[in-house]
C-alpha cells in the first residue's frame, strides 16, 4: 500500500464515522455499510481498527429503520438533565463554568482556521460534534493524500493530524465510547463507539509512527 493510499484509507474511515454520529437517514446508512467494500480495496483489512468498522456497519444493516432514529435521539439529544452520551466535545470536557465551553469552540476555530478548513456550525451540529471533528480529520487526511500524490512534504498536515489528536477527539472521545457502552442503549450505537474509539487511537499510534518517518520540512 502506498501513504497515499493509506491517506485515503483513514480519511475514508473517519468520513465512515462522522456519518455514523449523524442524525440517521435511510441514504446515509447505505453509503456507510456500501463504503467498507471501498475501503477494504484501500487495504482496509491490513488494521486492527477494520474489526470494529464491520461490527459497526453489519450491525448498521441489520438494524430496524424505524428504530434506529428514536434510538440516536434517547441516547444522544435528549434525556432527563440533556443527552445521555452527548457527541460534543464540550460536554465532556467543559466543567460547570460555562465560560469553558466557549474556550473549547474558540480553540476549534482558531485550529479549523490554521488547517485551511472553515466547518460551518450553522448546520444542527456545532463544531465541536463528533460529526464535524471527524469530518475535519478525514479532511486533513484528504489533504495529505493529495500533497503525497504530488510529492509535496506532508510534515505540517501530518502534525495537524497528530495536534487535533491529542488535544481534541484523543481526549473526549475515549470518555464517551465508555459512557455509550455502560448505556448499552442499542447495539448500533454501541459498535459506533467502539469503532470510533479503535480508529482514533490506532491513528494516534499509526501517525507517531508516520511522523518518526518523515523527513524534516526544510
Amino acid at each position: 500500500m502506498s501513504a497515499s493510499d493509506l491517506a485515503r484509507l483513514r480519511q475514508g474511515a473517519y468520513r465512515l464515522i462522522g456519518a455514523g454520529f449523524a442524525p440517521p437517514q435511510p441514504d446515509r446508512s447505505e453509503l456507510i455499510v456500501g463504503s467498507i467494500p471501498v475501503l477494504a480495496d484501500l487495504g482496509l483489512f491490513d488494521y486492527s481498527f477494520s474489526l470494529y468498522l464491520v461490527d459497526y456497519a453489519r450491525a448498521l444493516a441489520a438494524d430496524d429503520p424505524g428504530e434506529l432514529a428514536p434510538a440516536y435521539m434517547a441516547l444522544f439529544e435528549v434525556g432527563a438533565g440533556g443527552a445521555a452520551c452527548s457527541p460534543a466535545e464540550s460536554a465532556w470536557l467543559a466543567g460547570p463554568n460555562s465560560s469553558e465551553v466557549a474556550v473549547i469552540l474558540s480553540d476549534l476555530r482558531r485550529s479549523y482556521l490554521r488547517y485551511g478548513l472553515r466547518p460551518s456550525d450553522s448546520r444542527s451540529e456545532s463544531i465541536d460534534h463528533a460529526t464535524v471533528e471527524f469530518d475535519v480529520m478525514a479532511s486533513l487526511c484528504g489533504i495529505e493524500a493529495e500533497q503525497r500524490a504530488a510529492g509535496r512534504p506532508v510534515t505540517r498536515t501530518v502534525g495537524h493530524q497528530i495536534e487535533f489528536l491529542d488535544n481534541h477527539l484523543g481526549r473526549w472521545l475515549p470518555l464517551l465510547t465508555k459512557a455509550v457502552v455502560r448505556h448499552n442503549g442499542h447495539p448500533t450505537y454501541t459498535a459506533l463507539a467502539l469503532a470510533a474509539h479503535a480508529l482514533v487511537i490506532h491513528d494516534q499510534e499509526l501517525l507517531a509512527l508516520i511522523d518518526e518517518q518523515e523527513p524534516s520540512s526544510p
